[in-house]
């Protein structure tokens, strides 16, 4: 019986390499040279391109974005650390010892959210000074 059903399962496994190697799909990947000259086309049509790009539309849209987010992370902070306050100023003691274990978190969130603007801004103006 089990070597009934390892012939089986040999016979399968060697019809599975046949037809796997029957159809093999064919490959068009080309050398190094050809993908960096593809690439360096790219480039040029996108310089000789007749659309032209306007980077003040694309400043202006970038910083509206980021005050929209700028913000809502303000609005969020203030609106938590209100929350928080309220609940340390009612609540019991019980409740007051876990807004203080929460504040810890609240503080690495404002730490987090307002230095990842900071960066951003930053990137943005080394990136706006170089171009």
């Amino acid at each position: 019986m089990l070597k009934q059903i390892l012939r089986i399962v040999l016979k399968l496994i060697i019809t599975i390499l046949i037809i796997q190697n029957i159809c093999i799909n064919n490959s068009y990947a080309s050398a190094w040279g050809d993908v960096f000259g593809s690439g360096q086309n790219f480039i040029n049509q996108g310089k000789n391109s007749d659309v032209p790009i306007n980077s003040n539309e694309l400043k202006d849209i970038q910083d509206d974005i980021y005050n929209i987010l700028l913000s809502l992370g303000m609005a969020l902070m203030v609106i938590i650390g209100a929350i928080l306050g309220i609940i340390y100023i009612f609540g019991s003691i019980e409740q007051q010892v876990k807004v203080k274990e929460t504040l810890i978190a609240y503080v690495i969130g404002c730490i987090i959210i307002f230095s990842a603007f900071g960066i951003w801004k930053l990137v943005i103006n080394i990136i706006s000074a170089v171009v």
